[in-house]
């Protein structure tokens, strides 16, 4: 990828989080006031309309600033405390859609954030739940190398075409423009591990399903 479009999409991203903050305030009062009119009087579907529009705008606005969201050391955490709020809140959209997941269990330790950490992993799971086809099995799996823990997250969906591989952590890229989201959350889950002197990259061919792969330092 050419340096020049790099530092162009940075460059955009940055101008995008300045004014994020700047639209944040004005949403926030809008968004009261909009729930203001709903209380008060039978809500229109207009009114609805409106707020629900509002509250995509603000779901756009937090994801821009995610992606200039401080990363603090911890000492070391338990990865399995982690894995297992992953575990409550992804568990019954999986069912719902008949998908199966499986978390293996896991006592290793972790440097880093574990709140980055959290985020990463929800987008992982969210985006493998969102791609599978019903039946399909969404895995999180957990190897401990040295000083490293991997964190392997896969599904069975319909894989990465090649030529997108080279730019699916891109801002803004998206595999299925039909699908809802702006296409920041792999860009911020990268950035984030990143942030954590870990990686984040695409594991294996990609032609069935789906694998990243997170590594973070260990104690």
């Amino acid at each position: 990828m050419p340096a020049g479009f790099i530092l162009l999409t940075l460059e955009c991203v940055n101008d995008a989080q300045k004014l994020a903050h700047e639209i944040q305030s004005p949403l926030t009062s809008l968004e009261v006031q909009l729930r203001t009119l709903i209380e008060e009087s039978p809500a229109s579907t207009a009114i609805e309309n409106c707020l629900h529009e509002v509250e995509a705008l603000k779901s756009l606005v937090t994801r821009f600033l995610e992606l200039d969201m401080p990363v603090a050391p911890h000492d070391p955490w338990p990865l399995s405390a982690v894995l297992a709020r992953i575990e409550r809140r992804f568990r019954p959209i999986a069912e719902t859609r008949r998908i199966r997941l499986e978390i293996d269990p896991t006592e290793a330790e972790a440097r880093g954030d574990p709140l980055a950490t959290e985020r990463i992993l929800a987008n992982l799971v969210d985006n493998a739940i969102k791609f599978s086809q019903e039946g399909g099995l969404v895995r999180v799996l957990v190897q401990h190398e040295d000083s490293h823990l991997h964190i392997k997250v896969s599904d069975e969906g319909r894989g990465i075409p090649s030529e997108a591989r080279e730019r699916i952590f891109e801002p803004f890229f998206r595999l299925d423009r039909e699908a809802p989201g702006a296409g920041l959350g792999l860009a911020i889950s990268k950035r984030l591990a990143e942030a954590q002197n870990g990686t984040l990259q695409l594991d294996g061919t990609g032609k069935v399903g789906v694998c990243f792969l997170l590594t973070l330092k260990s104690p």
